[in-house]
Protein backbone atom coordinates (compact mmCIF):
# COMPACT_ATOMS: atom_id res chain seq x y z
CA UNK A 1 0.00 0.00 0.00
CA UNK A 2 2.41 2.28 0.98
CA UNK A 3 4.41 1.75 -2.30
CA UNK A 4 1.77 2.47 -4.79
CA UNK A 5 1.13 5.72 -2.29
CA UNK A 6 4.64 6.94 -3.27
CA UNK A 7 4.20 5.84 -7.14
CA UNK A 8 1.76 8.48 -7.40
CA UNK A 9 2.88 11.10 -5.83
CA UNK A 10 6.65 10.97 -6.36
CA UNK A 11 6.18 11.58 -9.95
CA UNK A 12 3.24 14.53 -9.25
CA UNK A 13 6.02 16.37 -7.04
CA UNK A 14 8.21 16.26 -9.37
CA UNK A 15 6.57 17.28 -12.31
CA UNK A 16 4.84 20.14 -10.46
CA UNK A 17 8.86 21.14 -9.14
CA UNK A 18 9.81 21.28 -13.40
CA UNK A 19 7.08 23.46 -13.59
CA UNK A 20 8.38 25.70 -10.76
CA UNK A 21 11.60 25.70 -12.24
CA UNK A 22 10.29 27.02 -15.78
CA UNK A 23 8.43 29.65 -14.35
CA UNK A 24 10.96 31.02 -12.52
CA UNK A 25 14.00 30.61 -15.74
CA UNK A 26 11.40 32.35 -18.27
CA UNK A 27 10.80 35.70 -15.59
CA UNK A 28 14.28 36.02 -15.05
CA UNK A 29 15.00 35.75 -18.72
CA UNK A 30 12.20 38.57 -19.20
CA UNK A 31 14.18 40.56 -16.66
CA UNK A 32 17.54 40.03 -18.49
CA UNK A 33 16.24 41.41 -22.14
CA UNK A 34 14.56 44.39 -21.00
CA UNK A 35 17.27 47.65 -21.98
CA UNK A 36 18.96 49.74 -18.81
CA UNK A 37 17.44 53.11 -18.71
CA UNK A 38 19.45 55.65 -20.12
CA UNK A 39 19.16 59.10 -18.78
CA UNK A 40 17.96 61.69 -21.59
CA UNK A 41 18.56 65.21 -22.00
CA UNK A 42 16.90 68.60 -22.98
CA UNK A 43 18.63 70.75 -25.71
CA UNK A 44 17.73 74.46 -24.61
CA UNK A 45 19.69 77.27 -25.60
CA UNK A 46 22.78 74.76 -26.68
CA UNK A 47 23.14 73.18 -23.08
CA UNK A 48 22.37 69.70 -22.02
CA UNK A 49 19.14 69.78 -19.17
CA UNK A 50 19.00 66.46 -17.34
CA UNK A 51 15.33 65.21 -18.46
CA UNK A 52 13.77 61.40 -18.49
CA UNK A 53 14.62 58.01 -18.66
CA UNK A 54 14.91 56.68 -21.94
CA UNK A 55 16.54 53.66 -23.63
CA UNK A 56 18.57 53.02 -26.33
CA UNK A 57 16.17 50.95 -28.63
CA UNK A 58 12.75 50.74 -29.56
CA UNK A 59 10.61 52.42 -32.08
CA UNK A 60 8.54 55.12 -30.78
CA UNK A 61 11.11 58.64 -30.02
CA UNK A 62 11.83 59.58 -26.50
CA UNK A 63 10.05 62.62 -25.50
CA UNK A 64 8.87 64.73 -22.81
CA UNK A 65 5.36 65.11 -21.91
CA UNK A 66 5.32 68.73 -23.01
CA UNK A 67 6.51 66.88 -26.49
CA UNK A 68 9.78 67.58 -26.55
CA UNK A 69 12.35 65.00 -27.73
CA UNK A 70 14.95 63.97 -25.92
CA UNK A 71 18.41 63.20 -26.87
CA UNK A 72 20.95 60.73 -25.02
CA UNK A 73 24.84 62.43 -24.90
CA UNK A 74 27.48 61.40 -27.41
CA UNK A 75 30.93 60.90 -26.53
CA UNK A 76 32.30 64.47 -26.87
CA UNK A 77 29.03 65.34 -24.31
CA UNK A 78 26.53 66.57 -26.62
CA UNK A 79 22.92 65.80 -27.10
CA UNK A 80 22.64 64.58 -30.53
CA UNK A 81 22.03 60.92 -29.64
CA UNK A 82 17.97 59.40 -30.52
CA UNK A 83 16.47 58.28 -27.64
CA UNK A 84 13.50 56.06 -27.59
CA UNK A 85 10.76 55.08 -25.46
CA UNK A 86 11.16 52.28 -23.27
CA UNK A 87 8.93 49.10 -23.51
CA UNK A 88 7.30 48.26 -20.25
Amino acid sequence: MKTSIVKMILPMSVFALAITGAFASHTENVAKKRPAPIQGWLQVAGACNQSIQCSDNGIVLCKTASNQQVFGKNEAGDCEVELYRPSN
